[in-house]
Formats: structure tokens, sequence, C-alpha cells
């Protein structure tokens, strides 16, 4: 909820420049508009020009699109204060502080990797390239069970959460906020 104030808060004073921007435009700016219009197209043709550049994704990106073409002002002002964040930062912060708080480190399966690289080089590249990007190594699992349910999975995964010793090993499809997640 806290979240949801605070961009409202920051939408306010942008959507108020904006009418004051066009007021301004009315009153006092209108013998300039011409010029005025043909430097803020140009700031907007190369703004839009980066946007569509970016890799994002493409709703992300006609959505910021769409409102500093509808509101040139506020829209950019908008863009700069919280369109061009960059997500992947903070995850992998969170990232390298969890590889540093792990007790023991996960040892990566030579034998595998070896095997790999004889018998299947493409495969062994593109596990190369996983642990390189995660920093974690890909292991080989002896054994799994699946579940084509999470509530099917519950009972198992509490007494394999009460016998593990150093590290937890789980993979899953769809996650969603509830009491076995938290």
């Amino acid at each position: 909820m806290q979240r949801i104030v605070r961009r409202i808060l920051v939408l306010i004073p942008a959507v108020i420049l904006q009418a004051l921007w066009f007021y301004a435009m009315i009153m006092w700016l209108q013998p300039y508009a011409t010029y005025i219009t043909i430097l803020l197209n140009f700031a907007a043709f190369f703004l839009v020009l980066f946007i569509i550049n970016k890799r994002d994704e493409g709703a992300y990106k006609n959505l910021w699109l769409l409102v500093i073409l509808l509101f040139p002002v506020a829209g950019a002002l908008l863009y700069l204060m919280f369109g061009n964040k960059q997500t992947g930062k903070p995850l992998n912060r969170k990232l390298r502080k969890a590889k540093e708080n792990m007790p023991h480190p996960i040892a990566s399966d030579e034998n595998l990797k070896t095997l790999l690289q004889f018998d299947q080089p493409r495969l062994a590249s593109t596990y190369h390239y996983l642990e390189e990007k995660t920093g974690l190594p890909v292991l080989f699992i002896k054994s799994c069970r699946y579940y084509p349910l999470g509530d099917d999975m519950f009972v198992d995964m509490i007494e394999d959460l009460k016998q593990a010793r150093s590290y937890i090993y789980a993979e899953y499809f769809i996650i969603e906020e509830g009491y076995m997640f938290n």
C-alpha cells in the first residue's frame, strides 16, 4: 500500500507540471510555440528511439511510448524517474549475498562436465554458460520426484527440509506467495 501511495505522490506533481506546461504554452509562450514544439519533438523523437532500442519487454516499452506521446513533458519526466530502471542489479546483489552466506560451497560435478565435453559439446557449453551467469554449478541429480500439484509435495518437502544438512535443491515452474513459500 505504501508503494502505491508513493507512486501516486510522484505522479501528481508530474501531471500538475504537464498542466502548467500547457497553460504556459497558451498564455505566455504562444509567440515561441513553433520553436518550442520543434525542439520538444526532436527531444521526444530521440527519447522514443532510445526506448525502442532498449532490450525490454514489448508491452513495457509500448506503455512508456504511449505515456510520452500523450503527455510529452510529464511522460518524459516520469520515464526518466521510473522507466529506466535496471531490474537485474538488485537481483544480482541478492544472489551474490545469498552465495556469500552459503555455509558450504556446492561442488560442481566434474565427471559430468568431462563426459559432456566429449559426448555432447553443445550441452557442455550450455552448462558452462549457466554456471558462469548464475555463479552456481550445474548439478547431476540422481533422483527426483514430480508433483503435478504443489499441495501433493508439502508432506515430502517438510520431511526433506528436516533432513537437509548443507543445502536444499528445489526447482519450480511457478511460485506464488503463500504459506509454504513464505
